[in-house]
């Protein structure tokens, strides 16, 4: 479930007198889960899977097996196997990881003596509403499938529980659902001198405008919009912005709500339907003529930053020695003149570039232009100083 099916369905469901809302979370859910297990689960919606997968059952497993097994990552030049669990960051890892938590958690609802009021998950995170006294028993039903598989209780306070970007609160049997902004949250948005076009800053002010509308009661849309305000004012918008651009997505709200959205979904995708879009970088003043002069045309223009955080703020990933990457387009300079090699290579730099050497210790002409410079005019390359471009 995700933000707005969770209010879409909140406001339906009846909260008995002696029912508590909770959110259960996997404790490092994708560094724990059993691989064995989790194939397991795999192959029992095999049906599901086989009518978009060209292969067989054997040869799918197999190969999904190998991938889950892969679990190699680098530290400090060091190679080393994970030994428990899936990898982060693996394009396969939230798809197994959520067929193992789907299966684990049909069974542990089968296993519940009452039927919950509600139950809503979102990846590793639940959140449900149950008899009081029944919290322990069903936390102690979902830790007993597997060790390494264990869950942490968060019980709601006054009725208030926050989940996902909501919080929900029981009130006379029923819930109401509020914005919720975690402790974390430092109010920093894009700011309006920034060097950004005016669309991104106005999807700021629209982005928050449909938090606060669309994941709130309307009783809390007053308090969300001043919340609103006053966070942009401190992020440098001017307030005749501010408002002007509220004040067009309110009711641009409004008359969506009243419109049929499948005629306004398929109105936006026919006027977008031929169009030739471009992504340029950012400059003020001269994109925002760029802009206007392709405005009444089928050209769609998009602009980026070119100050991006990665710039700023380096991983701790270990960096790939230059001679060790591959699918690059690499430059050589020649020592005795300002002739400059340029070469490209889908194999390791290194590879490469003991090929062009050999061929010049071999005195090979004809196949590299490199060792052709080099023995025409009895010339050198600078070889510790190689460029990838």
């Amino acid at each position: 479930v995700k933000n707005p099916d969770l209010i879409d369905r909140l406001p339906n469901i009846y909260i008995g007198n002696n029912f508590q809302l909770i959110s259960l979370d996997v404790i490092s859910f994708f560094t724990n889960i059993p691989i064995e297990e989790a194939l397991v689960c795999i192959e029992h919606i095999w049906d599901d899977i086989s009518h978009s997968c060209d292969v067989t059952k054997n040869e799918f497993m197999l190969a999904v097996r190998f991938v889950l097994r892969s679990t190699f990552f680098k530290f400090n030049n060091k190679i080393y196997e994970q030994t428990h669990g899936i990898l982060m960051g693996s394009p396969l890892s939230p798809v197994v990881a959520d067929i193992f938590l789907r299966d684990l958690e049909k069974k542990a609802l089968n296993l519940l003596s009452y039927r919950p009021a509600f139950y809503f998950r979102y990846v590793d995170d639940v959140a449900m509403s149950l008899p009081e006294d029944e919290i322990n028993n069903t936390l102690d039903i979902f830790n007993s499938f597997h060790p390494r598989i264990q869950f942490s209780v968060e019980i709601g306070v006054n009725n208030c529980l926050n989940f996902l970007d909501v919080t929900m609160i029981v009130v006379n049997n029923r819930i109401y659902c509020d914005w919720f902004h975690k402790k974390s949250f430092s109010g920093r948005y894009l700011n309006f001198h920034s060097q950004h076009p005016m669309n991104q800053k106005r999807r700021t002010i629209i982005s928050l405008i449909d938090k606060a509308f669309l994941l709130s009661d309307p009783v809390f849309h007053k308090k969300n919009i001043e919340f609103i305000v006053d966070t942009l004012l401190r992020n440098s918008y001017p307030l005749i912005t501010i408002f002007k651009v509220i004040n067009q997505q309110v009711k641009y709200l409004i008359k969506k709500n009243k419109n049929n959205s499948s005629n306004q979904a398929k109105q936006d995708q026919d006027s977008g339907e031929n169009a030739s879009y471009f992504v340029l970088p950012f400059y003020s003043n001269i994109s925002d003529k760029f802009n206007k002069i392709t405005r009444n045309t089928n050209i769609k223009v998009a602009f980026f930053s070119e100050n991006k955080l990665n710039i700023f703020i380096k991983t701790h990933k270990d960096p790939i020695p230059k001679l060790d990457n591959n699918n690059v387009v690499y430059g050589i300079n020649c020592l005795n003149c300002e002739a400059m090699y340029i070469g490209q290579t889908k194999r390791k730099l290194k590879t490469r570039i003991s090929e062009h050497r050999r061929n010049l210790n071999m005195k090979t002409k004809g196949q590299f232009v490199i060792t052709d410079h080099c023995l025409d005019y009895n010339y050198a390359f600078d070889w510790d100083k190689i460029r990838i471009l």
